[in-house]
C-alpha cells in the first residue's frame, strides 16, 4: 500500500517566466514544435521557487541567446493555481541588447521584439497578465 503524505500533494510544478524588455520593447518567443502555445514570453519549469532566477536563465538563454544577471531580476507577480504556481520577473536591459538578438535562437525558437500594443494582439492574455503591467 502506498503512503500518500500532505507534502506530495503540495508539490505543484513551478513556471517562471521572464519579461525581458527594453522598457519599450518586448522579447517573445514561439517554440515551431509546440506551435499551438503561440507566442509567450521567455521561460521555462522550474524545481523550487527559491532557486527559480538561477533556474529560469538558462531557458531564457536557450530561447533567446540572451545571457542574464540573476541581480537584474524583479518579481513581479506569484500566482500560485490548483495545478500550477507561476512567477513573473521583470528583467530590464540596455536597448542595444534587444537591437542585437537574431530572429531565430540556435534552439530553433522564433523571436520577436514588439512594442506593448503589438504584445497584447500576439500574446494570449489567459497566458500572461500584461493588463496591469506597466513598465517603470
Amino acid at each position: 500500500m502506498l503512503k500518500h503524505t500532505k507534502q506530495a500533494f503540495d508539490t505543484k510544478p513551478i513556471v517562471a517566466i521572464v519579461i525581458l524588455t527594453d522598457g519599450v520593447r518586448f522579447v517573445i518567443v514561439c517554440n515551431p514544435e509546440k506551435i499551438n502555445r503561440g507566442w509567450v514570453f521567455p521561460g521555462g519549469h522550474v524545481q523550487c521557487e527559491e532557486s527559480a532566477i538561477d533556474e529560469v536563465i538558462p531557458h531564457v538563454f536557450e530561447e533567446t541567446s540572451i545571457e542574464l544577471n540573476p541581480s537584474s531580476f524583479e518579481l513581479l507577480l506569484r500566482r500560485r493555481r490548483a495545478r500550477t504556481h507561476f512567477l513573473s520577473f521583470e528583467v530590464v536591459v540596455e536597448p542595444n541588447v534587444l537591437d542585437g538578438i537574431p530572429s531565430k535562437a540556435p534552439s530553433g525558437h522564433d523571436i520577436r521584439i514588439v512594442d506593448k500594443k503589438r504584445l497584447m494582439k500576439m500574446v494570449a492574455p489567459p497566458r500572461v497578465s500584461m493588463m496591469q503591467y506597466q513598465p517603470q
